[in-house]
């Protein structure tokens, strides 16, 4: 277990709070935080000082954001903690549903290390963020889990715990919450329990709820703020089905090419093989139902995403933990085929873990370097510095508490958050000035800028001086 940590910190915590915040998703999360902060309104998400029906999710994510940043205070670390606690939930949760019902907790140890190896998974916009997607596989992970053990021990109760699950999905992404209900259904047909599933009333009585529930926060938002259900239909549902949303289109086979090339091409071939030995047993063991679901989820959710019109790189997030559980399977039974061919005696726990680690090593010290550079690749996009330089701004003017920040009228929540990070933790005085307001400044007047374009543009038509240069960015005083 403290190995199994050691690894998890450094996927999921190293350096978490160090990198810029994102422009899109992650900075419009931490505005809606913000705002709730702000407004003290914890049903309606605002930005910029009015509803927010661009970013129409439900609030689970944007709720602990906001406790979050309440308890650490206005900080990048805060808006990305909860998706990481997310991910370390997910990540033990593994761990130990292998330890308590597969085959001990070798299973479970391999499940989570091929996890904390999957570049689809330890990325931006998933774990490393602060976004929805991470939360989102909790739950999904939570609701695949316990069908399994429906399935495998057929404890009706359980299914209150699958419904409860999707339910904190929804509140959590909305409609990508309930993608893999079908593929539940699916594998109680192939594994023929289907007919004993529809007769369970706990699956009617629970899906009535989580329709209750889901119902009951979709009609107060909208009554709350009207145009809300004709924004998440634009949105989530309509839209983003039948549109390539913002030009996010790919071929239809895009996230199996993915899968096989960079996000998880390491574990694949484990991944194929334990399904291939899994549908190879008895019908009803409980190794063949639990192979059948992994698989008919990670089947599933590539047919809808891949028939999906708009199309991005996170998407796929929930079928990770299910081929880790595959990966882990294949693996073991390979070793055990092995072990029996050759007449060796059974591995020890400790062989069993730095055999593993073997394995394990070159993919996981691969994706420690994709990390290292994405990370590096985000202090190269000028769009999100101002926090950086204005961190080094108040370690080099520390007198200089009100200032102007000049940007386009284009939307930029990283500049944006800082600017809120300014006002409240720094007590700064922030103006946003835009391009067209050039002839307006004042001579005294402090401007901080980040584009290259705009700092041009403000060179030719006022006089400046130069207080501070770095990177991309630059704070000037314009002197007439």
């Amino acid at each position: 277990m403290l190995l199994l940590l050691v690894l998890v910190f450094f996927s999921l915590f190293f350096r978490l709070g160090s990198a810029p915040m994102q422009r899109w998703d992650e900075s419009r999360l931490a505005l809606n935080a913000a705002g709730i902060l702000e407004q003290r309104e914890w049903l309606v998400m605002f930005y910029g000082g009015q509803p927010d029906l661009w970013n129409t999710k439900p609030p689970l994510m944007i709720w602990l954001q906001a406790l979050s940043i309440k308890a650490l205070g206005y900080t990048d670390l805060a808006v990305r903690l909860p998706a990481a606690l997310a991910a370390l939930a997910t990540t033990l949760g593994l761990f130990w549903y292998g330890h308590r019902y597969l085959r001990g907790p070798l299973m479970g140890w391999l499940a989570a290390v091929v996890l904390l190896a999957s570049p689809g998974y330890i990325t931006l916009h998933v774990v490393r963020t602060g976004d929805y997607d991470a939360l989102l596989v909790l739950w999904t992970t939570i609701a695949l889990l316990a069908f399994g053990n429906y399935l495998t021990t057929g404890a009706s109760r359980t299914l209150w715990l699958v419904v409860g699950a999707f339910t904190l999905a929804v509140f959590t992404k909305g409609v990508a919450g309930v993608v893999g209900l079908p593929a539940l259904l699916l594998a109680a047909a192939c594994t023929k329990q289907l007919p004993g599933l529809l007769r369970q009333r706990h699956l009617y009585l629970g899906g009535l709820a989580l329709l209750i529930a889901a119902g009951s926060y979709y009609v107060a938002r909208e009554s709350a703020a009207p145009g809300y259900l004709a924004a998440v239909w634009a949105n989530e549902l309509g839209g983003r089905a039948t549109t390539a949303l913002d030009d996010h289109s790919e071929s239809l086979g895009w996230y199996t090419n993915l899968l096989a090339t960079s996000k998880y091409s390491f574990w694949l071939v484990f991944s194929l093989v334990g399904l291939v030995l899994g549908i190879r047993q008895q019908p009803r063991s409980p190794e063949y139902r639990l192979v059948v679901l992994w698989g008919c989820w990670v089947g599933w959710y590539l047919l809808v995403l891949s028939l999906v019109q708009t199309k991005l790189t996170w998407y796929d997030a929930p079928i990770y933990p299910a081929l880790a559980l595959l990966a882990a399977f294949g693996i073991s039974m390979l070793v055990r085929a092995v072990t029996v061919h050759f007449r060796l005696p059974a591995l020890r726990p400790v062989v069993w873990v730095l055999l593993s680690l073997l394995l394990f090593w070159g993919p996981y010290a691969n994706l420690m370097k994709q990390q290292t550079t994405a990370h590096r690749a985000r202090y190269g996009e000028a769009e999100v510095q101002f926090g950086r330089h204005l961190q080094r701004q108040r370690t080099a003017q520390p007198w200089l508490t009100a200032y102007s920040i000049l940007t386009s009228s284009a939307y930029n929540g990283s500049m944006e958050w800082y600017a809120i990070v300014a006002q409240k933790s720094f007590n700064e005085q922030v103006t946003y000035r835009f391009d067209d307001n050039i002839p307006q400044l004042v001579a005294g007047e402090t401007v901080m800028v980040c584009d290259s374009r705009l700092r041009q543009q403000l060179q030719q038509q006022r006089v400046v001086q130069v207080l501070l240069q770095q990177d991309s960015c630059a704070t000037l005083r314009v002197l007439k």
